[in-house]
């Protein structure tokens, strides 16, 4: 290197043989006899025997220690392994989603869209798994893209059938993903409509029900209350079906919580 200049003290060689010397380690080597091959190992076993409880205690966490460390490493490796075979399929391209208004954005490689049940069902349990996060996303109406999650997000917009009318006791029940407008064709058919809308009609049902979504007049509730039952896809408990007329009072407590639950409770 330029401009450093090294130091070298000289020393005697015989200085140095000395110190090689004073450093050496000795080694014993025990031999096996030929006459009883074990007899070394017996007399390992003795010594062991001959131990205080504490040297034996400490003698076997000297011992066992690193095979349990090095034993759960490896059983680790193997459970992530086979944890990322379960690993939903990341999208080829990132996805950007936007909000309505254009105020809000983000792109995220986690964007899921299950087509049944059983796949947002396995959505859910696998981010409970792992730990990664996974917001339920709608239409993109909130202008403060309080769905928005780079971590991950599942769009119900498959799932969107209109599964039943009951004209006599005008209800309907609908996928999540179905919007707003199909849910108005699909009553108009039966005289029927929904006690209260947005201006906006492109909501999916879902959304429109957790943000607790309202159009005008003092004298109308939300569209929240119009929710008489719903399932709710959960992490740690699986698929709850939750009604206001349940039998139990905590199930109608989490009914009432779930409804506007803004995504935080489960999809």
């Amino acid at each position: 290197m330029v401009g450093c200049v090294s130091l070298v003290r000289a020393v005697p060689k015989q200085h140095i043989r000395n110190v090689w010397e004073a450093r050496k380690v000795p080694t014993e080597f025990e031999l096996l006899d030929k006459e009883d091959p074990f007899s070394y190992y017996r007399g390992k076993s003795e010594k062991f025997a001959n131990m205080t409880p504490e040297d034996r205690v400490a003698k076997l966490i000297r011992i066992g220690f690193p095979i349990a460390v090095t034993s759960g490493l490896i059983a680790l490796y193997y459970w992530r392994e086979e944890v990322q075979k379960r690993v939903p399929p990341l999208a080829p391209h990132e996805h950007t989603q936007t909000n309505w208004s254009g105020t809000r954005a983000v792109s995220t490689k986690r964007f899921f869209q299950p087509e049944t049940l059983e796949e947002l069902e396995s959505l859910v349990a696998h981010a409970h798994r792992s730990g990664s996060r996974l917001r339920p996303v709608g239409a993109g109406l909130s202008p403060n893209g309080l769905a928005f999650d780079k971590d991950g997000m599942v769009s119900l917009a498959h799932l969107d059938k209109v599964l039943s009318i009951d004209p006599a006791n005008r209800r309907i029940t609908v996928q999540a993903g179905a919007r707003v407008t199909q849910v108005l064709e699909a009553l108009r058919g039966h005289g029927l409509t929904l006690q209260n809308l947005a201006s906006i009609n492109e909501q999916h049902m879902g959304g429109f029900v957790q943000v607790s979504a309202h159009g005008t007049g003092a004298g109308l509730p939300p569209v929240d209350e119009q929710v008489v039952a719903m399932k709710l896809v959960t992490p740690a408990l699986g698929t709850l079906s939750l009604s206001a007329d349940s039998a139990d009072p905590a199930d109608r407590a989490l009914f009432r919580l779930a409804r506007v639950g803004l995504g935080s409770l489960g999809v």
